[in-house]
């Protein structure tokens, strides 16, 4: 699809959609050595974790919020209206996934969010 610069009248063509890479298996052990560099801030290592845990799109881990936790369940259940297809999704939380939660508390248990951004908690 074609469409013209706003200002100049020029043709531009629209963007490419690209897919995010994926991370091979083999490359695994090289990401999780690199998430205990101390420039990594805690609650940026938990998400990635947490995300490599769940399953999960980046969008859908990121946007956890306490009130989807269910932690005497051990679960997480994200809305529809967070979800790709529209539809409630119910992720069991492992042993490692709770840890995560609990690490998290000081940090995040007064927010809305799991893992509030610095910039914007």
């Amino acid at each position: 699809m074609r469409i013209q610069h706003p200002v100049l009248g020029w043709p531009l063509r629209s963007p490419k959609k690209q897919n995010m890479p994926t991370l091979r298996p083999e490359e695994l052990p090289k990401l999780m050595r690199s998430l205990i560099m101390p420039n990594l801030s805690v609650s940026t290592r938990c998400l990635i974790e947490w995300q490599l845990l769940t399953l999960v799109r980046p969008s859908e881990a990121s946007g956890a919020r306490w009130a989807e936790i269910y932690l005497d369940a051990k679960l997480w259940t994200i809305p529809a209206e967070r979800m790709k297809a529209k539809r409630e999704h119910i992720v069991p939380l492992s042993s490692q996934a709770l840890e995560i939660l609990e690490a998290m508390k000081p940090i995040s248990a007064s927010c809305e969010h799991v893992f509030p951004s610095r910039n914007d908690p």
